[in-house]
């Protein structure tokens, strides 16, 4: 009976406490909270992850199919076939007018054109022909054929200071041992101010880059107005020497490569460019307007990268021709454009000095520069006073000390005539004033302005000399 009562007031406790938490609603958030709980974390993170798998599945599948679509070709690349199985014919479904077939009969087959050319149609778009890339070997050529030419050349001058040292390259013109160089390779160390040659200088020579073989080379002339030497050494056997080409022939972008000797570390030093501008002055010479007055000769401009090694050596066209021969002076600003004297100017130079005493210089001078163009002008007859007009070249330039400088000729003076023969151009003056040797005197007729801005007459003598 106590049992019973006990139960029935443990149930009852119980009923009432579930009674009380169902009126205070902690049940229903508790069971709410635990299925929101299970959702976010676990079921909607797995949907998303579902749902990003798939569309990059599908993307790529997309992706791939349509590419593989544009870009497939109705033949194989050659590159991805096997090089041993030959090429499948292509058909590329073009229909040619008939008028084109009839034309075509003079041109070679097509299985001929084949060997050197790829041709791949792609759907849908258009035909394409790749020309297979051919390496030139012209240049390789040239430089093996003109290497066994070039001479490594070494003076030497010894002083209290010690001994100095200049290396550059020279061209062997003869199987006997005559070659040439630029004079700027001897001229700073092997000669004083009075143009003798120095007791304490030597010049070395060797051939074929065997350095175990010493030469001493003897100067045999100087052409110091187109920067020219002959040189000679006396060697127990036959050398290989240059083939000249053609320096008028040269052109703007024609190809060219300067070829030196290096030095005996280096056995050869190779550069390829093009031919940057071509221009023709020296002593006596022509200036253009923007010009300054330098002692510029006969010069090409070239784009072949040189260093000291270059002074002297070659430069050849595609041939192994020798086009020109490099100068490269130390002091001066390249501002990457390098200069070579043409060939032909130092063939006649060289052959010139053949025939000279050792050191001899005959080439006539005035000291003085003129315009490129003839210049008009009128002038005041002094017999009728009526005006006529003259042509006449325009001075540009006098050299302090020379014979021009001396007989009181002044920049801007008109020339009119040489020994009463009248000059049409700055070509015909300079050709003119040639024909007179060192020594002899020209009388020119020059008009020069005065302080009232007239036209003064003045008959100037002036002895030509030798190039200093």
């Amino acid at each position: 009976m106590v049992r019973t009562e006990r139960n029935g007031k443990k149930e009852q406790n119980e009923e009432l406490l579930f009674e009380d938490i169902k009126n205070n609603g902690y049940y229903m958030e508790t069971i709410k909270t635990r299925k929101k709980s299970f959702v976010s974390r676990i079921l909607l993170p797995l949907f998303v992850c579902i749902l990003c798998i798939t569309l990059s599945v599908c993307a790529t599948a997309l992706t791939v199919f349509y590419v593989r679509k544009i870009n497939q070709p109705d033949t194989d690349l050659l590159f991805l076939s096997n090089p041993t199985d030959p090429p499948e014919p292509v058909n590329t479904d073009i229909p040619v007018p008939a008028e084109t077939q009839e034309a075509d009969t003079d041109i070679e087959p097509e299985s001929e054109k084949r060997e050197n050319l790829v041709i791949t149609t792609y759907r849908d778009i258009s035909r394409v022909e790749v020309t297979p890339l051919e390496v030139d070997s012209n240049i390789s050529d040239a430089v093996q054929k003109i290497m066994p030419s070039i001479a490594y050349i070494k003076c030497m001058y010894a002083d209290e200071k010690g001994v100095h040292m200049n290396e550059a390259s020279a061209l062997i013109i003869s199987n006997d041992g005559y070659m040439i160089t630029a004079d700027s390779v001897i001229e700073p160390l092997c000669y004083d101010k009075s143009n003798k040659f120095k007791e304490n200088c030597s010049i070395t020579v060797f051939v074929d880059f065997d350095f175990n073989t010493l030469y001493f080379a003897k100067v045999i002339g100087r052409d110091k107005t187109n920067n020219v030497a002959l040189l000679k050494i006396d060697c127990d056997r036959p050398l290989q020497f240059i083939e000249y080409g053609d320096s008028d022939k040269l052109y703007l972008g024609e190809t060219v490569v300067a070829v030196a000797s290096g030095n005996n570390a280096f056995k050869g030093q190779v550069s390829a460019g093009i031919v940057t501008g071509l221009s023709y002055t020296f002593n006596d010479r022509i200036l253009s307007d923007a010009e300054t007055p330098k002692d510029l000769m006969h010069m090409i401009n070239t784009s072949t990268v040189m260093t000291g090694s270059n002074n002297g050596g070659a430069l050849v066209n595609k041939k192994g021709q020798v086009v020109a021969l490099t100068v490269f002076i130390k002091d001066e600003q390249q501002n990457g454009f390098f200069k070579a004297i043409p060939i032909n100017k130092v063939k006649e130079a060289s052959e010139n000095l053949e025939v000279k005493s050792y050191n001899e210089e005959t080439t006539p001078n005035l000291g003085i520069g003129i315009s490129a163009e003839a210049w008009n002008f009128s002038i005041t007859s002094e017999e009728d006073q009526k005006t006529i007009y003259v042509k006449g070249i325009r001075v540009s330039y006098v050299g302090y000390g020379t014979p021009a400088f001396y007989s009181g000729l002044r920049v801007g003076d008109m020339i009119i005539s040489i020994n009463d023969v009248y000059v049409n151009s700055a070509e015909n003056f300079i050709e003119l004033k040639n024909t007179y040797l060192p020594g002899e005197s020209l009388e020119l007729t020059v008009y020069r302005r005065n302080e009232t801005g007239d036209l003064k007459k003045l008959i100037i003598t002036v002895t030509q000399d030798t190039v200093k």
